[in-house]
């Protein structure tokens, strides 16, 4: 038979055949394979199953980067591999969440500053026994310097906490000074919005503290500093090298209903609720 004529659970055979029964296959793409079999695939999913079967055929199939973060994948039990070593573990769905991005990303900087020292990084010195926080923070610090000193100018940026008000509470940087509008607009909140919709109705709660780094006339900060930040951000504002420039409040803070079981809390929940 033809490879043209194959039918898709010969493809899927042969896919999982040459990825060492699936393992060599990133999670997504086993699913993927699942769904062809069980024939629940339209289109364009048929469309990326047959390319998928292509790339591993022609032995030229690799593991996407997870969330696009280079050398950073996954394997079928939820750790976090940096070039095939695993160096973390993320629960799902979280591990598909933009606030697991903000964490690979800052993982990625960890594992390539001990790289940078020798050291291959592995779950006990990136997560039991990281002790490299200051001089992390000032290799990442000089990697930020190097960035902004090209024009002398210093930057302005937004460290965005988004609390649902039910124990969730996710962080992330934009540039310059945002609005209420601007920070709708994200991924970020639109991807937190969606996973916690269900949280009783309860609005969202935002702070934005707008900040500046450098001296000079101010710009925004772009994206490579942003990403710099994200992983330096404690160390910077811990050395009091950071200015506060302002703090905006959106939507309302209320109680956290993880805590609705302590006595006490619960009766300074009912006077808030009171209140409101």
């Amino acid at each position: 038979m033809s490879e043209t004529n194959l039918s898709i659970f010969d493809k899927a055979i042969a896919i999982i055949h040459n990825t060492q029964d699936g393992n060599l296959l990133c999670p997504t793409h086993l699913k993927l394979t699942e769904m062809a079999v069980n024939g629940f695939l339209n289109d364009r999913g048929i469309e990326a199953f047959n390319k998928l079967y292509e790339e591993v055929i022609s032995g030229e199939y690799k593991q996407p980067f997870l969330h696009g973060v280079e050398h950073m994948t996954q394997d079928h039990e939820g750790y976090i591999l940096f070039k095939g070593k695993a160096v973390e573990h993320y629960s799902s769905p979280w591990i598909h969440s933009l606030d697991a991005r903000n964490s690979l990303l800052k993982i990625q900087q960890q594992c390539l500053f001990l790289e940078s020292k020798g050291i291959t990084p592995d779950s006990m010195n990136i997560v039991w026994r990281w002790k490299d926080d200051n001089e992390f923070g000032e290799y990442q610090k000089a990697k930020l310097d190097d960035l902004i000193t090209a024009d002398n100018r210093k930057i302005v940026f937004s460290e965005i906490t988004l609390n649902n008000n039910d124990s969730q509470i996710v962080t992330f940087f934009m540039p310059g000074n945002p609005d209420d509008t601007m920070i709708y607009n994200t991924d970020d909140y639109i991807d937190f919005m969606e996973r916690h919709c269900d949280n009783g109705g309860i609005d969202f709660f935002i702070q934005s503290h707008t900040f500046s780094y450098g001296e000079g006339e101010e710009r925004e900060a772009g994206e490579d500093e942003l990403k710099i930040i994200l992983s330096c951000f404690d160390y910077l504002k811990g050395k009091d090298l950071l200015k506060a420039e302002a703090v905006s409040e959106y939507g309302s803070k209320g109680y956290s209903r993880f805590y609705e079981d302590d006595p006490e809390l619960s009766e300074e929940q009912e006077e808030y609720d009171d209140e409101i």
